[in-house]
């Protein structure tokens, strides 16, 4: 699986070279018949705009699909203050790419860290499948799924203090939607089912929502996102842990293919984390990336 992912990643560099090479020799194309000043969003591949041509719409919710043959490449940071003490650390390397027919594959890497433990936890493969090009179905569908494949100790637990055991492998579906309802305010939603195939069969269902504002076009977001984790350990007798956490998100765009996002997310029960704190810096390149441009004087 290491071997995969240094692959893919050197597949992915030299794409991004070609692609910075590409854009610079891109021409200009001018459109008639708007006043200076307006706005206009040349749509993804699958007629996305240019918020939903990330593949994720926050940290914590992913959304639709890549345009064709689009990569994406992402490293996302989860640091949990435990209310017990002490804190845990995820670290979650994604590479994504856009295949036709409205499908992606997806692949994850995922570390952890508590106290002085560091381990490689698991590794998933998976798959993305949206319904239909974007705007012809509401909410915009799509059915997401990946295998988790245990490669080390379980060194993060969100809902109890972390004990040496190996991860076990597992799955985990997800349903995507995504929608703007008025212009500048994007909404986005998972529902998810993860299960574990270990002796102690974990269990996770819940959902995450994610709502921001485009500030500045292709600049910057402000938002707020949410997560509701319902978990149970069917090998152990206790009642199912309940988490939820909620807080601002605040997304930056500082060139055409790179998004910088930080969330705190404070804890609302007595499972969940005093405060989550995710962070991400993703990149995407090649395909049809979406962009907002001004539109020339009609003349």
């Amino acid at each position: 699986m290491r071997r995969l992912f240094l692959a893919i990643l050197s597949v992915a560099a030299f794409a991004a070279i070609s692609a910075a090479a590409e854009e610079e020799n891109e021409h200009r194309v001018v459109v008639n018949g708007q006043e200076a000043g307006e706005e206009f969003e040349e749509p993804g591949g699958y007629g996305q705009p240019q918020w939903a041509e990330r593949s994720r719409a926050s940290a914590t919710t992913k959304l639709y699909v890549l345009s064709p043959f689009e990569v994406f490449i992402g490293a996302l940071s989860e640091s949990d203050i435990l209310r017990h003490g002490g804190s845990v650390h995820d670290l979650t390397q994604e590479i994504e790419v856009g295949l036709p027919y409205r499908f992606e594959l997806d692949f994850e890497n995922h570390l952890g860290l508590a106290g002085s433990r560091v381990a490689e936890t698991e590794a998933s493969i998976g798959a993305r499948y949206a319904f239909a090009a974007w705007g012809k179905i509401p909410l915009n569908p799509t059915l997401s799924a990946m295998y988790q494949f245990g490669t080390g100790d379980r060194v993060v637990d969100r809902f109890e203090q972390t004990r040496d055991r190996t991860q076990s492998g597992g799955y985990e579906l997800r349903l995507l939607f995504g929608q703007e309802f008025v212009p500048r305010l994007q909404w986005a939603a998972n529902l998810f089912f993860q299960n574990d195939l270990g002796s102690a069969h974990d269990r996770q269902i819940g959902f995450t929502q994610d709502i921001a504002y485009l500030v500045v076009a292709d600049k910057l977001e402000l938002g707020a996102e949410m997560r509701y984790t319902n978990a149970t350990r069917r090998g152990e007798n206790r009642d199912a842990a309940h988490e939820f956490v909620i807080g601002p998100s605040v997304n930056w765009k500082p060139n055409l293919h790179t998004v910088v996002s930080l969330a705190p997310l404070f804890g609302c029960t007595a499972e969940s984390p005093r405060v989550s704190i995710l962070a991400s810096v993703s990149l995407e390149f090649g395909g049809g990336e979406s962009k907002t441009r001004p539109m020339p004087i009609s003349r």
